[in-house]
């Protein structure tokens, strides 16, 4: 038995007169999917009585115009791009009225981190006075998040404003809905906040 097992050893180590072939697979694994458009929202996942109004990517350049942000403290921490959706009712009635949301890729963690606490500051201390403003309570969200309902001073008074801030890995996400007061509830809001982690998680994986 111990000369069998030492022949089949040395067989299988190609000696002797036998040549052994080796068959090597090589699978190559899906890089993960970095177009921020694959995250963002679209009009399947709204409400079916709202229309897509736009849908498009935001350079350095044009986030640093219109958020007052540097150009260069954008570049320096590795901004890519960003892309945005925004939904409307085609009909005005009770409940959601706009909804508009940005993804943003960054390069490292680190940027995306540093993106989201300064759209959280923006928001947070924007020059509109707020009224009424309730956080809520989203822990499974993101590995970073901020929600809040909030009532802009100088809008109608029948209306309410979320906002919703989130990080995953190297992107961060900011989504706005507007929305007739006691209509929508806070669940309603990061339930689309949560499908657009969803995919984000998806494709990362």
């Amino acid at each position: 038995m111990r000369q069998a097992l030492l022949l089949a050893l040395l067989l299988l180590a190609g000696c002797g007169n036998t040549t052994t072939t080796r068959i090597v697979v090589v699978t190559a694994t899906p890089r993960p999917n970095t177009n921020p458009a694959a995250f963002a929202l679209r009009l399947s996942d709204v409400p079916s009585e709202f229309i897509e109004v736009a849908a498009r990517f935001h350079s350095s350049s044009e986030v640093a115009s219109s958020e007052h942000v540097s150009l260069s403290a954008l570049r320096q921490h590795g901004r890519i791009t960003s892309y945005e959706t925004q939904f409307v009712q085609h009909s005005v009635n009770d409940g959601m009225l706009a909804i508009d949301d940005v993804v943003s890729s960054w390069r490292t963690v680190s940027g995306a981190d540093w993106d989201y606490h300064r759209v959280v500051g923006s928001v947070l201390h924007a020059p509109v006075r707020k009224v009424d403003v309730s956080y809520l309570l989203a822990p499974s969200l993101g590995e970073e998040r901020t929600a809040l309902s909030f009532r802009n001073s100088n809008q109608a008074s029948n209306l309410t404003d979320y906002a919703v801030i989130f990080r995953r890995g190297t992107y961060r996400v900011y989504l706005q809905v507007v929305a007739v007061a006691g209509t929508v509830g806070g669940e309603d809001v990061l339930h689309l906040a949560r499908v657009i982690d969803r995919r984000l998680q998806e494709g990362r994986s």
